[in-house]
Parts: C-alpha cells; structure tokens; sequence
C-alpha cells in the first residue's frame, strides 16, 4: 500500500562469523590492546564463566572496585570444579588463567600492580589467534615494526643525498665563482 516505506533493518547482536570481540578489536586497528582485552573480560563474564559485582567505596572519596568471582560447571557443588574451558580460545584461556591463578575470587584492585606482565602474554596470543585464522598475512605488530624501520632507514638515506647534493652543487659553485 505505502510504496514510500523502506525495508526493516534488522539489529544483530552476534558478532559476524561468531568473532569474539577482542578479534574484532584487533581487526578493526591492528593492535591488539588493553582495550581489546577488557572486552574479552566482559565478554567472558556473559558467557558466564564467572561474575562481575561492583564493590562501593569504603569511605566519601574512595574508588568504586569489582569483584570477579569463578562460576562452577553445571551441577557441581561449591566444591566442585570451575566451568569447562573447552569452548575457549587460547588467548581467553590465558586470561582466565592470569587473571584468577588458583583463586576463586579477585578484586580488579589487586591487579593494578601485577596483570601487566599477564597482558602482554594475552596481547601476544591474541596476535598468534589472529595468525592462525589468517586474520592477516604478518603479525601486525612485527609488519608496523619493520615499516617504522624501513621508513627511518629511507629518511637517514635521503638526508645522507641531499647532503651529498648540496655539497656537490657548493663545490661546483665554489669553482664557478673562483674561475671568474
């Protein structure tokens, strides 16, 4: 009836071809980054492998912090095992390792001084996923490396030639002016 109206567009809330969001965070700016690995944080989390609850602050200018508490598998008691990782990527494995150890609850605080080592052990799995899928042809942090040393090589060559040219065109000016 209404040949005016235009066609419904969906909204998908699946990645595309079921990517986890730290894939696609690295897809989008080819470095794979905290944010990167927060998103997987989140991500897990609604998977479910383990709960986030905000903590209050303990006094009028203190900090909000949250808590990140392991969810058993189906059916096991608190003394049970933790949900099965099997579905995980190397990368979130990691991660879920680093961040909890053999704990069964961390505070985001406590990692403040010791995840930074554990990031970069993600980030650099991240990087092998994406290698591995055939994301990319080269790791881009190593690619973005070699080009930032080629383009400083180039520039050290080209101001090496222009010094070379303007002391060629001095000596040819010099024997110009000295023969008149």
């Amino acid at each position: 009836d209404n040949a005016n109206a235009k066609e419904t567009i969906v909204v998908a809330y699946e990645p595309p071809a079921k990517l986890r969001p730290a894939q696609i965070g690295l897809l989008m700016d080819e470095r794979a980054d905290t944010r990167d690995v927060t998103a997987t944080i989140i991500d897990l989390a609604q998977r479910g492998y383990f709960t986030i609850t905000e903590l209050p602050a303990k006094w009028l200018f203190g900090k909000t912090d949250y808590r990140l508490d392991k969810k058993l598998a189906k059916g096991q008691s608190s003394f049970g095992r933790e949900k099965s990782d099997t579905d995980l990527l190397k990368y979130e494995k990691e991660l879920l390792q680093r961040l909890f150890d053999s704990k069964k609850s961390i505070k985001i605080s406590e990692l403040k001084t010791t995840f930074y080592d554990d990031l970069q052990k993600v980030k650099k799995l991240l990087y092998e996923d994406a290698m591995d899928n055939n994301f990319f042809l080269g790791n881009p942090e190593s690619v973005r490396t070699k080009f930032f040393v080629i383009g400083i090589l180039w520039t050290v060559a080209m101001v090496f030639i222009a010094v070379k040219l303007i002391m060629i065109q001095n000596y040819h000016l010099f024997m110009f002016c000295s023969g008149l």
